[in-house]
């Protein structure tokens, strides 16, 4: 009976430790191998494939190859675009309305924001309507009209937007050419069916 037990004892040894030792027998196997292929190829040169190389004509003895001009063009040099009357810290802080409002299509809606200086002459605020692939340029403003603030009443009857999602934003124009001065975030703005 003890030499069964002793047997069964040594048999469930074999049986746990044997996978374990059959695993680290093939991963040193495996390193192995990589160790030898990683060497061999780092011990060994290609041997360079020979091509063969253009001939060259011979000049005539006493003529010398013609030397080219080099046009030597100068290099732009970078310069910043200045924004004109544009303090570096000023941002259009958006007031009202909040991000994700919604209205019908016929619908009315203050739009109101804050910015830091006044305007300077030829500079207007720009309400710029974006939905779908169309743009809208829904109204303009160049003086305070809210105390120190800015707000444009918008009737979006007379635009007749789309039902769904619409993005809206202020833009800082000036200039002859109405070029963007400066951009405030963008806010979404949701038409409700009728």
């Amino acid at each position: 009976m003890q030499m069964l037990k002793k047997r069964l004892k040594t048999r469930r040894f074999w049986l746990t430790v044997a996978p374990l030792l059959i695993l680290l027998v093939i991963l040193g196997v495996y390193n192995l191998l990589i160790l030898r292929q990683s060497s061999t190829a780092v011990a060994t040169n290609p041997t360079p494939t020979l091509t063969p190389r253009p001939t060259r004509t011979p000049l005539p003895e006493g003529t010398r190859a013609p030397i080219l001009q080099a046009t030597i063009l100068p290099s732009p040099t970078p310069t910043l675009t200045p924004r004109p009357d544009v303090p570096e810290t000023a941002v259009i802080t958006l007031l009202g309305p909040p991000d994700e409002s919604s209205l019908p299509p016929n619908g009315r809606l203050a739009f109101y924001w804050s910015y830091p200086a006044p305007l300077q002459p030829h500079q207007q605020f720009v309400l710029i309507l974006r939905q779908e692939e169309s743009v809208q340029i829904v109204g303009t403003l160049d003086q305070p009209n809210f105390g120190e603030l800015y707000q444009l009443l918008v009737d979006f009857d007379a635009i007749e937007p789309v039902v769904g999602t619409a993005v809206w934003q202020l833009q800082l124009q000036g200039g002859a050419e109405e070029q963007l001065l400066l951009a405030s975030e963008e806010r979404q703005i949701l038409f409700l069916p009728e």
